[in-house]
């Protein structure tokens, strides 16, 4: 798969997942949603950053939306590191996982509407399927690992 195809379908699940944790009535469940969540983020963003973001500054001219990206993916982290030492009993919890889904819409919309254009653009299908791939095997890789610990 295309690390454009890819890394869009990774936007749906974690939207997926902050709606499913948003609606979920049980503490425990909750709990759980928010360490998938936090595990789901920190390896999309980083594997993003390091491949397609990476692939990107090789390759245009205007990097701009480059940095206006990573900037984003350093607001949402800071964000869902918050949230994981929030506990869903806090009352703040809610004002967290708000900010948390406002910051992941926000670097979505970067992503989708201008970066994942211009690399379309600058990098060969080849590119993107060689990215994509390597995307998809440290993905899996950083999701098995968190979750054995």
């Amino acid at each position: 798969m295309d690390a454009i195809t890819l890394l869009e379908q990774q936007h749906q699940d974690i939207d997926a997942l902050i709606t499913a944790i948003e609606a979920e009535p049980k503490i425990g469940k909750r709990t759980q949603l928010v360490a998938r969540l936090a595990r789901a983020l920190e390896a999309h963003l980083r594997l993003e950053r390091e491949h397609l973001y990476a692939a990107c500054v090789a390759k245009l001219h205007d990097r701009q939306p480059v940095y206006e990206a990573s900037e984003a993916q350093s607001l949402l982290r800071h964000a869902t590191h918050a949230l994981v030492r929030t506990r869903v009993t806090d009352v703040r919890f809610a004002a967290r996982l708000q900010s948390v889904g406002n910051l992941f819409a926000a670097k979505v919309r970067l992503d989708e509407r201008d970066l994942f254009q211009r690399a379309k653009s600058a990098l060969s299908d080849e590119q993107l399927d060689r990215i994509g791939a390597s995307i998809t095997r440290g993905y899996d890789a950083a999701i098995e690992q968190r979750a054995a610990a």
